[in-house]
């Protein structure tokens, strides 16, 4: 294991999921196109540090690769760095690792986790730029497993009726600039979402939460 390895492994378990494209931009921006990040990712793989969840195949667009996550012994490695116990050591696709399953989710939710990936490393790379630091970030998966509070109760207009909207956004993080710190709610909408129904309501829900 290299540097560089380790890296990737790392850069991995903080995006939940990545595919090559995402990878070389991250570590390779120069040459995207060398053999080299390709050659490690299949090694990674080969050694379990990192697992693949297969995407379907269309003829409109060839095969775009596997979607990598974080693997058995790269969640044992991390573990070991960070000094927390392998069996509390929580990442995507754990409980796939425990039972030796492969992880089965759909298309929509791979491509809606990648373009989070892309968003996010958008933002980090603008907040470097401009000498902005993100205090933190914490996807959906952080947000879910600390989930305690009361869901917001919203009215909506169409009927009047109130519901109850729980506060778990796609992602939520702090960015602190030289005119003080902000935060922000992520969603990310691919149009798989009708904006006279749902979207409304978690806007109302962000709202009534704020």
């Amino acid at each position: 294991m290299t540097a560089r390895d380790t890296a990737i492994v790392e850069a991995v378990h903080r995006y939940r999921m990545l595919e090559r494209r995402q990878i070389e931009k991250l570590f390779s921006p120069s040459s995207p196109h060398s053999t080299r990040i390709p050659r490690r990712l299949r090694l990674l793989y080969q050694y379990s540090y990192l697992d693949r969840v297969l995407r379907p195949i269309y003829p409109e667009e060839g095969d775009r690769g596997p979607v990598y996550r974080l693997g058995v012994e790269g969640a044992r490695l991390l573990a070991r760095r960070t000094g927390t116990p392998l069996a509390s050591f929580r990442y995507w696709g754990r409980g796939d690792d425990k039972d030796a399953r492969k992880t089965h989710v759909t298309p929509l939710f791979l491509e809606h986790g990648l373009a989070l990936s892309d968003l996010r490393i958008a933002i980090e790379r603008a907040a470097f730029a401009r000498n902005c630091t993100i205090q933190f970030w914490q996807d959906e998966m952080d947000l879910k497993r600390a989930y305690g509070r009361e869901p917001a109760r919203v009215t909506l207009r169409s009927n009047g009726r109130t519901e109850q909207v729980p506060i778990i956004p796609d992602g939520y993080f702090a960015l602190t600039t030289s005119k003080g710190r902000g935060h922000f709610f992520l969603e990310l909408d691919r149009s798989t979402e009708t904006i006279s129904r749902k979207w409304r309501r978690k806007i109302l829900g962000y709202k009534e939460y704020v």
